[in-house]
């Protein structure tokens, strides 16, 4: 199996289990270890990084002040495989805030979806999470991103990092099995922006590999976690706070970093200025064969969905390029899809490398203004139901905003 095709396995298997988050395929653990060793809590340390901004959101928690925790990320964000909700590693991290600070009121605005990218949370961090003002930010996307995520990625922190609350953030690295991930990838990005990052990976794959621990006691399948592993997750970040919380903190509100003041990109800042509409949220110019959904199912998005083997969908956007995100895989769609964007034809299947996941970028660097997407589909199967297959929602790049 190669290296595409194994990460696509995996992705499947990421957006599967975002629908049975909630049920472990395995009993409890056979070792029932109750916390990490102390080496191993060391070990999950990659960086401790500029904790300027971790600093003062906990000071601003000491005070007594509210404060905003986000996490953006995927099925594991989300909290697949715990047996409840309140056993993700999330939810896990929020309650030991609680207690560390009982008098600082606190929001969570978890933006966890199953087997998705920073490819796609680069589009909707703005809406999903970045319009809660966080004051700290947790991102977990090791296991879903791809090498070739550098610049979705970069463009996600770049966005978080230069919003108005000027957000604290914290990358936390999962891995997937054989103590695979794209660490390599998101630990050189983040070291460009010295931000404190985390590894799961880094923590407990030398304990597998070793005989002292048995993959089963923490992961239910290749990659989730179960109650133990969530626990354990939730745990490597919550000590570091509790380590960068024993620095003096001075008492008095610090001034808010400049959240503008960012280092020049160390790939591109493409991904920074991008924007994220939503399904019900456009108004095509036209759509004969698709008509909008929202699915019974809680927690599916709204769709414009195929309802018939021919379908045309006419939209208008303004802006220097567009992404599609799709209900599931873009394959199946796109092979019965012809594209085009203001009568010049696209094909992102062709485009080297192809990933068959939700998002596909169609083009960016066109010139600003207005621009026409027409998706036209022939001999689309009919045996699935129309909320299961459809557009999401399209993103926007809008380059010439990097001038300003």
């Amino acid at each position: 199996m190669t290296l595409p095709s194994m990460r696509l396995s995996r992705r499947a298997l990421l957006r599967s289990a975002s629908v049975a988050a909630g049920a472990l395929l395995f009993a409890a653990p056979v070792q029932a270890l109750d916390s990490p060793s102390e080496a191993m809590r060391a070990r999950s340390v990659v960086a401790r990084g500029d904790t300027a901004r971790l600093r003062r959101v906990l000071a601003k928690a000491a005070r007594g002040e509210a404060v905003t925790l986000g996490f953006i990320g995927g099925s594991i964000t989300q909290g697949a495989m715990a047996s409840q909700p309140a056993l993700s590693y999330a939810a896990q991290v929020a309650e030991g805030w609680r207690r560390r600070f009982p008098r600082a009121p606190l929001s969570v605005v978890n933006a966890g979806i199953g087997g998705t990218g920073s490819l796609f949370g680069a589009f909707r961090v703005g809406t999903d999470l970045l319009a809660h003002d966080p004051d700290l930010v947790i991102v977990e996307y090791a296991v879903n991103d791809a090498w070739t995520d550098t610049e979705p990625f970069e463009g996600l922190l770049r966005q978080i990092l230069a919003h108005r609350s000027a957000p604290a953030v914290l990358l936390l690295f999962m891995m997937w099995e054989k103590g695979g991930n794209d660490q390599a990838m998101q630990a050189a990005v983040g070291a460009h922006y010295d931000l404190p990052m985390l590894s799961f990976r880094d923590a407990v794959w030398p304990e597998i590999e070793a005989g002292r621990l048995a993959w089963r006691d923490l992961i239910v399948d290749t990659v989730h976690p179960n109650d133990l592993g969530h626990r354990w997750a939730a745990g490597f970040c919550t000590d570091f706070l509790d380590d960068v919380q024993r620095q003096p903190i001075s008492s008095a509100p610090a001034p808010a970093p400049a959240p503008g003041r960012l280092p020049a990109p160390l790939s591109s800042a493409l991904y920074a200025h991008v924007r994220w509409l939503p399904a019900d949220r456009l108004r095509p110019a036209a759509h004969d064969g698709w008509r909008f959904v929202r699915p019974q199912a809680e927690g599916q998005p709204p769709l414009w969905a195929v309802t018939q083997d021919r379908a045309r969908l006419l939209i208008d956007w303004d802006g220097t390029g567009a992404a599609l995100v799709l209900n599931g895989p873009c394959a199946t769609l796109l092979s019965h899809a012809r594209i085009s964007i203001d009568d010049g034809v696209v094909r992102p299947m062709r485009q080297q490398p192809f990933f068959d996941r939700e998002t596909v970028v169609l083009a960016s660097g066109l010139p600003r203004g207005r621009h026409r997407l027409r998706i036209e589909i022939a001999g689309f199967p009919s045996s699935a139901p129309p909320e299961g297959r459809g557009l999401r929602g399209l993103g926007v790049f809008d380059e010439a905003a990097s001038a300003g």
